[in-house]
């Protein structure tokens, strides 16, 4: 959604690696950089497509931020 005055940005999260047991613990988000804008798919599977290659990128940003 677009942020309005006064209102709080909002950004997706992805977590890699297991996740058993996250769910009750607190935790927080370090910004490393923007993969993308807000896209509409016109299909599940282009979502999954895209979905891979910013897997890849947000991998990629990590490893150059050490």
């Amino acid at each position: 959604p677009p942020p309005f005055a006064g209102s709080a940005g909002v950004f997706e999260t992805h977590l890699f690696g297991p996740q058993d047991g996250l769910y009750e613990l607190p935790m927080g988000v370090q910004f490393v950089g923007r993969l993308r804008g807000q896209v509409r798919f016109s299909s599940a599977e282009e979502l999954k497509r895209q979905v891979a290659r910013d897997i890849e990128a947000a991998r990629r940003a990590l490893a150059e931020a050490g």
